[in-house]
């Protein structure tokens, strides 16, 4: 199937981002995932794309149908002032464009976008899954990220609520792809992430946040960290 691809950031989103192309992204995103805890509004991604908010902002890669410029597939990256590496955030694609190539073509191309080295979250096999309904099965999602060499970073990772009235995700881990960080890195990642989301003044959330750091401390400890 002819697709192209377009990067959609701050520069172009009053031109690209059509009201079409808008519509159907955000339709595609809910129906990619299900679990409205490990998913964020997708109008606060669109925000983010215009306008950087508490020191993050957001770019997407879409994949059209070269025909009808039907949105096939996206992957939305994270982008931090204070952190040297970035997030891929999300990966979807349209069902009947499953197992075309599509999504690691996506992934591969963000991933040369965001310098070669990008962090990821994925289920952890070795934690309970919340009861819902999975667009992908979780070892093949693991799968997937393998041929971009997916290494992990914080087993024990937890992920603050990603809106007002959504919950802890401590069913994850943190990983990364392409060119392994340090762990100095991935510690100013993390302190960026929960600024981002507002809960590096919180209490728990602090606790949460020292509780990686120490992690990355005991796994891999660098000169100078």
């Amino acid at each position: 199937m002819e697709h192209h691809y377009i990067l959609i950031d701050k520069g172009n989103y009053d031109v690209a981002f059509t009201e079409k192309i808008n519509a159907q992204f955000k339709k595609l995103f809910i129906e990619s995932f299900p679990n409205d805890d490990e998913r964020e509004n997708p109008d606060d991604i669109i925000s983010r794309i215009k306008t950087p908010s508490r020191g993050v902002y957001s770019i997407v890669l879409l994949v059209l149908n070269s025909k009808n410029d039907e949105v096939m597939g996206a992957a939305v990256a994270d982008k931090y002032f204070s952190s040297k590496i970035s997030e891929i955030i999300y990966i979807f694609v349209r069902k009947n464009c499953r197992n075309t190539g599509i999504g690691g073509e996506m992934c591969g191309m963000m991933l040369g976008i965001l310098g070669g080295t990008a962090l990821i979250e994925v289920e952890d096999p070795d934690k309970d899954q919340p009861d819902c309904r999975q667009e992908m099965p979780l070892n093949e999602r693991i799968k997937f990220y393998e041929r971009f060499g997916i290494e992990d970073c914080v087993k024990n990772y937890h992920q603050p609520p990603l809106s007002e009235g959504k919950k802890w995700a401590d069913n994850l881990k943190l990983c990364s792809i392409g060119e392994k960080p340090s762990a100095l890195e991935i510690s100013d990642f993390l302190d960026a992430f929960y600024y981002g989301l507002g809960y590096d003044e919180d209490a728990y959330g602090r606790e949460m946040l020292e509780e990686m750091k120490r992690e990355l401390k005991e796994r891999t400890i660098p000169e100078n960290f």
